[in-house]
């Protein structure tokens, strides 16, 4: 089935994307955004961004990277911080809202999607011609009350607005976006029948397929690597909850039981990854650096193993971490622990996971050695297995673009049932 582009509405093929947020366009937010502008331009839209940058003075632009995504016109606008305080964060509402209304005005798009907490409560309103859908980028009101007692500061204040918004923004959205069943399950649990879990769609983080279309090649000899070495990855951010630290203490560990094993780093920020690693950044054979977005997948390649941990948190419960699909398609093996989101289903859907705790007993190690050991002689034999495998996978399960175009039904749905009409579909 083919999902026709036509919304109803005085231009309804016209897509308005919002964000609040100052991440670097390498983020998994940044990610997901892009996503969505690709996949949108793709099906006939047409995608304007409206982004406000709060901290712009030490902010990227995204304008280049969405406009070759597909955004047919950027608006960046500079805005206050979301602050700790109720009072700050009121203010960021107040001075957005002005300014996304007047723009609403003058676009007077069919679908106005806001992506994440900050850009629902800025620019969806209570009452609205437009389609509004709230894409929901994981468990955030428990992510800042994580985040503030990781720096030993009082959260329930602090929090207390997020919740408020996710409420609000559930109830006057007509349909919101989640990456997993679990984060449903949370919200039910968390708001009974205000979470409107009828109007809740799952499109979990998978690859887009312009992910492993890089133009360039990239081996192990531009990083000094052997083709004999055992090669493990870290691809992210380099925020408290990625865990950066215990990641590379766990590769350090293997190292003495496992014979020549290097460690890599990929991340917008590597100042950032050796001033949280320490002493563990300058080990031998650790390499961290940034590569461009289009070519991760090239840099990816020269790996082995992703590794990925988290804590048992409901933010990590509920998420589906973008790095596990990037992983998988680049035809890396997974270390993960159960805490990490879906990477152990995902990977071990493929038989690609060695599932272990981020500090095991020293009585774990020998095992953990030979796992590793074992899917390296795999390897050798078949280099590109995963790989393979996960283009079958998402082919067979659906990858991104089926669920996407699931998606746009769901939308024709909530559309038809604010209008009392039956959704419009073509074969």
């Amino acid at each position: 089935m083919k999902v026709t582009t036509d919304l109803q509405g005085p231009n309804g093929r016209l897509v308005l994307i919002t964000c609040f947020n100052a991440d670097a366009p390498t983020s998994g937010y940044a990610t997901r955004v892009l996503q969505m502008v690709e996949s949108y331009a793709a099906r006939g839209f047409t995608v304007c961004v409206l982004r406000f940058v709060p901290i712009a003075h030490r902010a990227r632009s995204w304008r280049e990277i969405l406009l070759k995504r597909g955004a047919s016109r950027v608006f960046e606008w500079i805005a206050p911080p979301v602050s700790r305080y109720e009072l700050g964060r009121r203010l960021a509402v107040w001075w957005g809202r002005p300014l996304a209304f007047a723009l609403r005005l003058r676009l007077r798009p069919a679908v106005v999607q806001a992506e994440g907490h900050e850009a629902a409560a800025v620019t969806l309103l209570r009452t609205a011609h437009a389609l509004q859908v709230a894409d929901l980028h994981g468990a955030v009101p428990e992510e800042t009350e994580y985040r503030r007692r990781e720096q030993g500061l009082a959260a329930a204040q602090a929090t207390r607005w997020f919740h408020r918004q996710e409420a609000r923004a559930l109830g006057v959205c007509d349909a919101y976006l989640v990456v997993s069943d679990d984060m449903i399950s949370h919200l039910r649990s968390k708001l009974g029948s205000l979470a409107f879990h009828h109007k809740a769609f799952v499109l979990d983080v998978k690859s887009s397929p312009s992910f492993t279309h890089a133009a360039v090649r990239v081996n192990r000899q531009d990083y000094g690597i052997a083709d004999d070495e055992t090669v493990i990855v870290y691809s992210g951010g380099v925020q408290a909850y990625q865990r950066i630290p215990a990641i590379a203490s766990f590769v350090a560990t293997l190292a003495k039981h496992v014979k020549q094993v290097r460690f890599v780093v990929f991340t917008a920020d590597p100042g950032a990854a050796r001033q949280q690693l320490g002493a563990l950044a300058s080990a031998a054979g650790t390499i961290i650096a940034s590569v461009p977005p289009a070519e991760l997948h090239a840099h990816l390649r020269i790996a082995d193993f992703g590794i990925i941990f988290r804590d048992d948190h409901v933010i990590n419960r509920v998420a589906s971490p973008t790095k596990i699909w990037e992983y998988l398609l680049s035809g890396l093996h997974v270390i993960c622990n159960r805490a990490a989101g879906n990477a152990a289903e995902s990977a071990g859907a493929l038989d690609a996971a060695i599932v272990v705790d981020p500090h095991p007993a020293p009585a774990d190690w020998p095992h953990i050695a030979r796992a590793v050991e074992a899917v390296m002689r795999e390897r050798r034999s078949g280099p590109d297995t995963v790989a393979t495998a996960a283009r079958r996978y998402l082919q067979q399960e659906g990858g991104w673009d089926s669920r996407f175009d699931a998606w746009l039904t769901h939308v024709h749905r909530a559309l038809a049932d604010r209008h009392g009409a039956s959704p419009e579909t073509s074969s």
